[in-house]
């Protein structure tokens, strides 16, 4: 009797993980889904980039971009450098929001500033990253936009706006791959 039981509680508990694993060709789990999307995004940046563009007024800029994925590409790390005579330097992660599904956009940089930054729609060639919050800067904000250019460049423009007014450029770089 007590074999029986036992076998009893065996095939059951079989039949309930069986049940419980997802079938192939069923609907991915959107986390998964996301978090391929983000591999996929990730392993188009990584790697070092020669950038080259212009602030609003004209003045030419050059920067040094690097991509990293972390956590085995749960996080996608960006450092970039301002060359001379610019002193802008920063740290930055990339990441899926679990909960959301929406992009982030963490940047620390040598000024000793933290901007948060999010994208609903970033499963495309294009990125708009709107700040979540400008502590300090009542009516003032920010945005990043990303655009990939196969096989190997991209852009970036960083862009601001004032006390709800239109968008203005702050700066445009055109990247090109390192080889």
């Amino acid at each position: 009797m007590r074999v029986l039981r036992c076998l009893y509680l065996l095939v059951m508990t079989a039949t309930a993980a069986l049940s419980a694993a997802p079938t192939p060709g069923g609907d991915p789990d959107p986390g998964e889904t996301a978090g391929a999307d983000f591999r996929a995004l990730a392993a188009y940046y990584q790697g070092y980039w020669l950038c080259e563009g212009h602030f609003a007024n004209g003045t030419p800029i050059t920067a040094v971009e690097q991509f990293d994925a972390w956590l085995n590409g749960t996080w996608l790390h960006e450092l970039h450098d301002d060359q001379p005579p610019f002193p802008y330097h920063a740290h930055s992660v990339w990441g899926v929001t679990k909960a959301s599904g929406f992009l982030t956009l963490t940047i620390y940089d040598n000024f000793g500033g933290v901007r948060s930054f999010t994208s609903a729609d970033w499963k495309g060639a294009s990125i708009t990253f709107d700040a979540t919050s400008t502590s300090g800067t009542a009516g003032r904000r920010e945005r990043f936009i990303y655009l990939q250019h196969p096989p190997a460049a991209f852009s970036f423009e960083y862009q601001v706006s004032s006390d709800g007014g239109g968008w203005r450029m702050g700066d445009h770089v055109e990247c090109k791959k390192r080889t």
